[in-house]
């Protein structure tokens, strides 16, 4: 009996089986976790690598002015007050001080023309109007003496103590003296005049900005012959080309059938390419009459 109960006892296992089996489990867990890790890490890089899809729609701005817009029309950008400037007289360009971009103010020189004749001329002309400033000054004295002598005389024939004769040299040299007087005031006058028209024909080859201007395009350069007309050959007739920029327009083209549309002080706005968020408030300044 005894020997059939002892057959019945659970025989437990022993502390290193059960460590062995314990580990085995570790390693197992261990090896789920990593395969799960790596399928991560390969879904993730899956996801990076694939292109991100991007949903592309159209916007549009709107200004308060769209809901009751009349017409639209397209144009450009011009200056009301434009010129190229020129030289009056016929020379060579000695000297440009602008280029392209550069800001000038009304009566500022832009160039010159060679001028070395033009200035001996003037020097000449300043030296004349010397001379004959001192020429009147010699008459005057002289004037002064013959007015004393011919008083002096008249006296002396009153009282008798000259001759007829003498009084009458006294009085032809008084006049002699006041004619001169005349001749070099008027002589001074044309001296004067003369050094004016010197001084008018050197500012002639100084090519001036007519108003405060933004200078557009260079169209000569030093050594180039200007004339006014540009005739002759290898010649140039402006030498820069300026505008106004504060006197800015915008001219557009109407259709014919839409000119009913517009009418003169009519309010309107103006968009440009180089801002395309802004715009402008205008009004129509002028209807050109002439068809295109």
């Amino acid at each position: 009996m005894d020997a059939d109960l002892e057959k019945l006892k659970i025989h437990k296992p022993t502390t290193a089986n059960q460590s062995v089996g314990n580990k085995r489990t570790l390693w197992r867990l261990l090896a789920v976790i990593g395969v799960l890790a790596v399928a991560l890490l390969m879904v993730l890089f899956y996801v990076k690598q694939r292109p991100a899809e991007v949903e592309v729609i159209t916007v549009l701005s709107m200004f308060p002015s769209h809901g009751f817009t009349v017409l639209n029309a397209s144009g450009y950008v011009v200056a009301a007050r434009k010129a190229a400037v020129a030289a009056k007289t016929t020379g060579r360009l000695e000297w440009l001080g602008v280029e392209e971009g550069s800001h000038v103010k009304a009566g500022v020189v832009v160039a010159r023309l060679e001028n070395r004749d033009l200035v001996a001329v003037r020097d000449q002309a300043q030296a004349q109007v010397q001379t004959a400033m001192s020429a009147l000054e010699q008459v005057k004295a002289e004037q002064i003496d013959a007015d004393q002598s011919f008083k002096r005389q008249k006296e002396l024939l009153q009282q008798g103590i000259v001759a007829q004769a003498e009084y009458d040299v006294s009085e032809a040299r008084y006049r002699r003296a006041s004619a001169g007087v005349s001749g070099a005031i008027a002589a001074l006058q044309a001296a004067k005049s003369a050094l004016r028209g010197a001084e008018v024909a050197l500012d002639y080859s100084l090519i001036r900005a007519p108003f405060d201007a933004v200078v557009l395009t260079k169209n000569a350069d030093i050594g180039d012959i200007i004339t006014p007309l540009g005739a002759a050959a290898n010649a140039k007739a402006a030498v820069v080309t300026l505008a106004d920029l504060s006197s800015l327009e915008v001219e557009v083209d109407v259709a014919e059938s839409n000119l009913g549309k517009v009418k003169p002080h009519q309010s309107c706005e103006v968009s440009l390419d180089a801002f395309p968020g802004e715009r402008f408030q205008a009004v129509v300044h002028t209807i050109v009459p002439t068809a295109d």
